[in-house]
C-alpha cells in the first residue's frame, strides 16, 4: 500500500540518502499529492485486491488513485521537459 511503502525510512534506501518519508516521496515525485496516495487504497489490515472494481463501498479510494497517478504523471512530465530543456529546441531557429 501506497502509504506503507512511501512513508519509510527503510534500511535499503539509506544508501540513496533517502533517510524519510518525504526524501522518498520527492524521488517519487509525489510529495505534493501525498494525500492522495495514502487514501488511494483502502484502510485496515484486510487489504482486498479487487477494491478498485467496487465503486461502492471505495469510490474515494478510486477518485484519489485517478488523482495521484494523474499529478505524478504531469509532474514527471514536467521534470523531463524541464531537464531536457524541450522548450528551447523550439526557441532557436
Amino acid at each position: 500500500m501506497p502509504r506503507k511503502k512511501l512513508d519509510g525510512p527503510y534500511p535499503e534506501s539509506e544508501g540513496y540518502e533517502l533517510r524519510t518519508g518525504m526524501d522518498i516521496r520527492r524521488a517519487s515525485f509525489i510529495p505534493q499529492e501525498w494525500g492522495s496516495w495514502q487514501y488511494s487504497t483502502p484502510e485496515g489490515k484486510d487489504f482486498l485486491k479487487n477494491y478498485l472494481s467496487d465503486g461502492v463501498n471505495y469510490s474515494r479510494c478510486r477518485i484519489n488513485l485517478v488523482k495521484a497517478i494523474t499529478t505524478r504523471v504531469v509532474a514527471l512530465y514536467a521534470e523531463w521537459y524541464d531537464t531536457l530543456m524541450v522548450g528551447e529546441l523550439f526557441d532557436n531557429p
